[in-house]
């Protein structure tokens, strides 16, 4: 939605604007107010889009549609209010307006053909309702790929209008039988996205799923890797823990393999004993065991005696620690200070380099200037000039920089002494000056003026620029339809109407035509089109604008006067056809003459205007051969 209310402000400036207010005021409506068409309308593929966009004009996308005439002018006295741009469109209140095609979709299947274009597209009923009104498309069929080489055989089945993926086909019937048929071919122009935008806000949503589920299967797979992390660290602990036990082992078992040994060496010396008491006296044997258990008794308690005094001495020590510990403590405090305070210092250094810095620039931009000054004196007023020019002036001492600036001043004192202006003089300037500042004011309060009167002039000329624009567009669509039923091509196009124009009478309306198949569209003149030609536009110009101006009648002088037969007949069988119409101005047709064998309908008239003598059997036989209906019943054409 919000690409195609940008697209639309491409075209309609205030868009955004008007359906603020329409979203603030919907309840001044007795029915629901609906649109743009092209916001209400979303086609199920690029394809149909492209083919709505060749159906529906530029101003009847930016239409709103509404449910009763009322609420509709109710919506256009607002707008104009708020000079604000309005196309809007009523809902048929007809019923047997049902939307129901003329050709079976069935029997033109196996062609290609698949559905009505107002079936390939989403939008409220109302919308529908409307878009089928102002363009006909539930009698339009839409195909595929295989009914572009089935195009005489759709036709044949009696289809009038169809699209294929590359072309619009549109067959045009003779209204008094099926004598005649033309078949015109236009190639779908280029898709500007307009109906389709809802596929790229589709893909767009599809997109945000699927990035959601890839947020959230990451977020799954960390958690899952913040458990299997948390489940290798525990892993590691344990692993850590076995080393350490591993270790421990290894420390008892070596601490294991001494005692065996040492156990094997007692043993050894055991035997060695016992041996030495078999054979050696074992009373002096003894004598050496007591006395070797009282000396190891004896360094027992010496050791035992000095304990005391270990201690002590570990108490000390342990003491000496505490105290080198606090003054490391004390010493890293002192010495973070010390860092904070080198880091302030370091700060202000800076500081006070960059305000050195800034001060030495400037003293050399100083410097620079006061020489190029110098240089700029010294151009201005040589050492001679200047010499000359204080050598009248009286003065103390070394002529300097000090002393040239007290001579300037006294000068200037001496010359405010000289001023000798009369009091009137005075109150006359200020006077002046007063009067200069009220015309200011004044100059100013009409220059704002001038600006807001410009500004409402700029809204109020786009707002007509925009409504005629939407005017000569409908023009423009009848007058395609009417030059395609002639088998030609041509448009109306308002020249100048660009939103710089700030000249209303540089706006132009520009009629091409092309008479030739597969000739370019040439605007309308003497040097390109034949006088009859030139007459044809005319009245298909005519034709295009009578439903957009009211008169009571209107008259035709010789329209047929150098016009190709084959289109005076299909004109004047347009006139007859115009006048069938019950809303259709009357219309007066003065012609010399006139073709033969023209079929007249109950509303036609025919006047033959005598000048001079005539026989009165010539006449019988051209009144039996132009009164072909009853004179009695209601007339709307005279010729």
């Amino acid at each position: 939605r919000y690409q195609k209310i940008q697209r639309l402000s491409e075209v309609v400036p205030k868009i955004e604007a008007v359906l603020q207010w329409l979203e603030a005021h919907q309840d001044m409506f007795h029915g629901k107010v609906y649109g743009p068409i092209a916001l209400d309308v979303s086609a199920s593929s690029a394809y149909h889009g492209q083919v709505l966009e060749q159906i529906i004009a530029p101003w009847l996308r930016s239409a709103f549609v509404f449910e009763s005439d009322s609420d509709m002018k109710r919506f256009r006295a607002e707008m104009d209010a708020l000079s604000f741009p309005f196309n809007g469109v009523t809902v048929p209140a007809n019923p047997a307006h049902n939307m129901k095609g003329s050709t079976d979709v069935e029997s033109v299947r196996r062609f290609g053909i698949y559905g009505y274009v107002i079936d390939t597209f989403e939008a409220p009923h109302a919308v529908k309702r409307a878009l089928s009104a102002q363009t006909g498309m539930h009698d339009m069929l839409i195909g595929d790929e295989s009914s572009i080489a089935n195009k005489e055989n759709i036709a044949q089945a009696g289809a009038h209008v169809w699209f294929t993926p590359q072309t619009n086909y549109s067959v045009k019937r003779s209204r008094y039988g099926n004598r005649q048929r033309t078949d015109v071919a236009t190639p779908l122009r280029k898709s500007t996205n307009v109906f389709s935008a809802g596929q790229d806000q589709n893909a767009q949503e599809e997109l945000n799923a699927r990035k959601r589920a890839l947020i959230t299967k990451r977020n799954e797979l960390t958690d899952r890797s913040d458990h299997l992390s948390a489940d290798r660290q525990r892993v590691t602990q344990d692993i850590s823990k076995i080393g350490l036990q591993i270790e421990t082992l290894k420390r008892n078992r070596a601490r294991m393999s001494k005692l065996q040994s040492l156990l094997s060496a007692r043993e050894d010396r055991l035997a060695q004993i016992s041996s030495a008491l078999s054979q050696d006296d074992v009373e002096s044997e003894k004598r050496k065991i007591v006395e070797s258990t009282k000396s190891v008794e004896n360094q027992v308690l010496e050791e035992t005696l000095r304990l005391p005094e270990l201690l002590k001495a570990c108490t000390v020590a342990l003491k000496a620690g505490d105290r080198a510990v606090l003054e490391f403590a004390k010493a890293s405090v002192e010495l973070s200070d010390l860092q904070d305070g080198m880091e302030d210092l370091n700060r202000s250094y800076q500081q006070l380099e960059a305000r050195y810095n800034e001060a030495h620039s400037r003293f050399q931009e100083g410097m620079q200037r006061l020489k190029t000054l110098k240089r700029e004196a010294e151009s201005n007023c040589s050492e001679e000039q200047f010499k000359s020019i204080v050598s009248g002036l009286e003065y103390e001492g070394e002529l300097n920089l000090d002393t040239v600036e007290d001579l300037i001043r006294s000068q200037k004192a001496r010359a405010d002494t000289m001023i000798s202006a009369s009091e009137d003089v005075v109150r006359e300037y200020e006077t002046r000056v007063k009067q200069i500042e009220i015309l200011q004011r004044k100059v100013d309060t009409a220059r704002e003026s001038a600006n807001l009167q410009r500004a409402e002039l700029d809204g109020k000329r786009l707002g007509f620029i925009t409504k005629l624009n939407t005017l000569i567009g409908r023009m423009s669509t009848k007058f395609s339809e009417l030059y395609s039923f002639l088998g030609c091509s041509g448009e109306i196009v308002l020249r100048g109407a660009e939103e710089s124009c700030s000249d209303l009478s540089e706006l132009e309306i520009d009629i091409r035509v092309a008479y030739r198949k597969d000739a370019q569209l040439q605007s309308l003149n003497g040097m390109m089109q034949s006088g009859g030609e030139r007459m044809v536009a005319t009245m298909m110009y005519l034709f295009s604008l009578q439903e957009l101006s009211c008169a009571p009648f209107r008259v035709v002088d010789e329209i047929n006067q150098g016009m190709d037969a084959d289109f005076e007949r299909k004109i004047l069988m347009l006139l007859i056809d115009h006048a069938a119409h019950e809303h259709n101005s009357q219309m007066f047709i003065i012609t010399p003459k006139l073709l033969l064998d023209l079929e007249f309908n109950e509303y036609t008239t025919s006047h033959t205007i005598l000048n001079g003598t005539v026989e009165a059997k010539k006449l019988a036989e051209l009144v039996a051969r132009t009164l072909l209906c009853n004179q009695n019943a209601s007339k709307r054409i005279k010729i």
